[in-house]
This record gives structure tokens, sequence and C-alpha cells, in this order.
């Protein structure tokens, strides 16, 4: 069930609660079960910017640090969890599209943008469909952008990609340049921004120092595990084994010779290196499992 067909079956739900009036302990009940659908459905986010300025005035330039990263996080992040799992190349028109966001509103305070998924595209949000909707992203991005320690701002390019990770970090230099605070808030949190956390979350971006490399691999051997849900494979050869995402669900419905057949997958080696520490993480990716 994707976002259009929940909003249709909740448009049907609150007009039945209108038109066949049940008693007043029924009548509460079904309004607190529409409140929880609603509740789900509220996929937006609020951005309050403190900008010094008089109320409802920013600067381009202050909303410029604001917006287009986190566009970039979030698409940075879909095309890591749901795209093709590369930190390089080009993102798919279909995620660009997907997670498109769009100014929703502006409203009184220092200066309040509310954020929603753009209306272009009919996949916007797939509430059963993905683990995490954009705003679920997004917010994990920040609570580990506010937590602001090396571990935490590594974090995120683990979870969520090395694009992810340099929008994150040029957002967080920009809101600092700019004396900037800012106030998220979602359906499910609130977090703030303040000055000291930007400042901090800065510091740690500088101190961890992230790189990232690709290069295509071929990984020979005999397939020990497969977790469909997660799109990953285990492959073992001459006692080294290699967990390999698959990008796409091409998994699903394969089938797959388990500790007897040797196979031979073409992907790429992706390398997360923190140049201060020399310490480098490694993960291997296939597009698509062959037939």
């Amino acid at each position: 069930m994707n976002y259009k067909e929940l909003k249709n079956a909740r448009n049907v739900y609150a007009k039945s609660i209108d038109s066949n009036q049940p008693d007043d302990d029924l009548q509460s009940y079904f309004k607190k079960q529409l409140g929880i659908i609603n509740e789900l459905m509220t996929d937006n986010v609020d951005l309050h910017i403190y900008t010094g300025l008089r109320p409802g005035a920013i600067k381009i330039s202050q909303l410029w640090s604001v917006l287009p990263n986190i566009q970039k996080m979030v698409v940075g992040a879909a095309n890591k969890l749901y795209g093709n799992g590369r930190d390089r190349g080009k993102i798919s028109d279909s995620i660009s599209k997907e997670y498109s966001l769009e100014i929703d509103s502006v409203q009184p305070g220092s200066f309040m943008l509310r954020l929603n998924p753009s209306s272009s595209g009919d996949a916007n949000i797939s509430l059963f469909e993905k683990d995490k909707s954009w705003a679920d992203i997004l917010r994990h991005m920040v609570e580990l952008t506010e937590a602001g320690t090396n571990e935490s701002v590594q974090e995120i390019a683990h979870d969520f990609g090395y694009r992810a990770y340099t929008a994150s970090r040029a957002w967080i230099n920009l809101m600092e340049k700019e004396n900037l605070t800012i106030k998220y808030r979602d359906a499910k949190s609130t977090i703030f921004l303040s000055k000291q956390k930007i400042v901090r979350a800065k510091q740690s971006f500088a101190t961890v120092s992230l790189d990232s490399k690709e290069s295509r691999i071929r990984i020979e051997g005999v397939i020990t595990s497969v977790n469909v849900p997660k799109h990953m494979i285990k492959i073992s050869n001459q006692g080294k084994t290699y967990t390999i995402k698959v990008a796409d669900d091409s998994l699903r419905g394969s089938t797959i010779d388990l500790e007897s057949k040797s196979y031979s997958l073409d992907g790429y080696m992706i390398s997360v290196k923190n140049l201060r520490t020399n310490i480098e993480t490694i993960t291997y990716l296939i597009p698509t499992f062959p037939k």
C-alpha cells in the first residue's frame, strides 16, 4: 500500500464514521484510530531557523546554507539504502524523483519552513514497502549530527553512505558560518541544534576526515548464507568471507546453491577511510544477482 492508497483508505474511514454515527463510546474509539492513522501519514518536517534577524526574515545566504544539503542528504542516503547503493556515479532518476522535497509552507517564527515530499511522483511515501521514509532518514542523520561525536558522524557514512556524509558535513559547516541555530521537528521527535552543538559537530567532521574510493571487483567463491530481506549474501573463498550487498531485489525468487556451486560475481569494492587514523571500512556491492 502506497501513500495515495493509504490516504484514500483514510478518507473512506473518516466518512464512514460521520455517516454511521455510532454511539459515543464507539465514536470516540473510531476517532482515536483515525488519529493514529493521521499521525502515521504525517510525513513532513518543520525547520525553525533562528536567523538573528526580525521574525520572518532570512538572508538568501542563510536559506541556501540550510536547504540544498538537506536535499542531498536525503537523496544520497536513499540511494545507499534503496537505489544502486553506490557513492559514485549518477543517482537514478527514480530515486531523485521519489525523494525530491519541496517547501510546503512558510510559517510565523524567526523563520519556519515546512518540507514535504514533492507531489511530482506517485511513490513519494511507501510506508509498508520501505524500512524508512524520507523523514525517518533525515531524522536519523540529524540525531547523529546532534550527538556530535567522532563515532556518530562516522555512523552517518556507515549507515547512509559517503554522499550523505559529505552533504551533512557541508550542511553543518555552512550553518556554523552563517551563525544559525535550527529546530528540527517531525511527527516523532524534536531536535534542537544549538550553536554549541553545531560547532561540536563541525569539529567532529573535521577530526574524522573520511574519504571514499570505489573500484570494480570480481568476487568468486561458494555462497554460505543468504538474507533476502536485507539483500545480503556471504561468499567464502579459501578461508576469506565476503559480505555482499545486492542493490536490487533479484535475490527474491532466485535459486541459489549453498556451499556447492562456485559463483563469480562482478561488482564494486567501496572503501571509506579515516585519513587521520588510516582505519578503513570496506563494503562489497553487486548491482544484481545473476539468474
